[in-house]
């Protein structure tokens, strides 16, 4: 069953050089039609994998593109609809991005009422120098107003996104970003490096020599500096990007990061069921991502899929390792062997032991997680723990640890 639904909305009144998300620009007449595509895609899924326990999901996330360039009227309709299928509470978390200068005082007002608990704001930067650099098409003073408004609406968490890493960064920029978005009155920070994605417009500029970037001592220095400041004020890191105050971090992501089932609709969406697939291990899935396309697909009353995948045992593990040790509550063992059939500490004992005496990881009775030294190095761990499985054959691991169900 679905803990949660994503809604992939596409369009953006410009697209970012760094950006290699499926977003379009001059398609925002499509709106209406899109929405209703959603709509009707939902259905259809309702149809084959109905609610049956009638436990309302967890979290609702709009993301995209541009959320905010959505009326409140086909939001509404969209929530209705949802409610309606699969069933939303109090305690739903509805989280909706906005873009500074795509909204104003009223329709966050709308969006409010309608029962969006959650606002994510990506402001990237409080320079406008940094913001041009960016590509961005909105001014510091369109975040601070749109900060100012949504306070004004008692969202009851307000994200704020930054990025570092950027061309003409300094330590000393970074830091004053950080003092503004740790003083504006967001309760959840999501801070993330710059990744040059190929295919994308600064990838194009790198490979040419034209776009210089931070070294990475000072990428070090910038990520201490989120650790140290955002650990001062009352944040909580918990995962290696996001940094929240006590009961707001975002559920959405969490259903991620701890392998829960999602609906994902929308043109590109993907979504995961997590005891699907011919090995019950979970089975992702993929829309087609060019929105005419998609909504045609829809019309014929067919799920609009572009592809899907049964994860094997290999591939469940690498995405329970990649993601769960990301956070800082780690892999959790119990859950590990539950899903697995083995206790991961118990199996690789002595590798492990040479990894904590790194001080790359720390094991106790309940989990795996990266060590605090070692968290701006959390990929490397990562690596280095993943490969310890993958220096062992898979069928191995089954015929001596797994249930025998797991070898079928």
């Amino acid at each position: 069953m679905a803990c949660g639904i994503y809604l992939h909305i596409p369009f953006c009144g410009r697209r970012c050089p760094y950006c290699d998300f499926n977003t379009y620009t001059g398609m925002e007449s499509l709106i209406p039609d899109y929405m209703q595509a959603v709509r009707a895609e939902l259905q259809l899924h309702a149809a084959q994998e109905p609610n049956p326990a009638g436990e309302p999901l967890r979290s609702i996330y709009f993301g995209g593109g541009t959320p905010s360039l959505l009326p409140p009227n086909e939001v509404g309709r969209t929530l209705e609809s949802i409610h309606k299928l699969y069933g939303i509470d109090d305690q739903t978390e509805i989280s909706f991005e906005v873009n500074p200068g795509t909204v104003d005082g009223a329709r966050l007002s709308a969006y409010r009422k309608l029962g969006i608990t959650r606002l994510s704001l990506g402001s990237q930067s409080f320079r406008d120098e940094q913001l041009a650099v960016l590509g961005r098409d909105h001014s510091v003073a369109q975040t601070r107003e749109t900060i100012e408004q949504a306070l004004k609406c008692d969202f009851r968490s307000l994200s704020v996104d930054l990025m570092y890493g950027v061309t003409g960064q300094q330590l000393c920029h970074w830091r004053a970003d950080l003092e503004q978005a740790l003083s504006c009155g967001a309760e959840h920070l999501s801070l993330y490096n710059l990744t040059i994605e190929e295919g994308t417009p600064y990838a194009r500029l790198r490979a040419e020599g034209k776009l210089p970037l931070p070294n990475e001592g000072l990428l070090r220095d910038m990520y201490i500096s989120a650790l140290e400041e955002t650990s001062a004020r009352g944040f909580e890191r918990y995962e290696v990007s996001n940094f929240a105050r006590t009961d707001h971090s975002c559920r959405h992501n969490r259903l991620y990061w701890e392998g829960r089932g999602w609906l994902g609709l929308g043109a590109g969406a993907h979504g995961f069921t997590a005891k699907g697939g011919a090995a019950g291990l979970g089975r992702r899935w993929w829309n087609l991502r060019l929105p005419r396309k998609y909504m045609s697909a829809v019309k014929t009353g067919h799920l609009p899929w572009a592809g899907s995948e049964d994860l094997d045992l290999r591939a469940a593990i690498d995405e329970e390792l990649l993601l769960s040790l990301r956070t800082r509550r780690g892999l959790r063992r119990e859950r590990f062997a539950e899903r697995f059939g083995f206790d991961p500490a118990v199996l690789l004992k002595n590798s492990l032991k040479e990894l904590s005496e790194e001080a790359l990881i720390q094991v106790d009775s309940q989990a795996i997680r990266v060590s605090e030294g070692s968290v701006i190095i959390t990929d490397y761990a990562v690596q280095r723990v993943a490969s310890l499985f993958d220096r062992r054959s898979v069928w191995a691991i089954v015929s001596q640890h797994a249930e025998p169900r797991r070898a079928g």
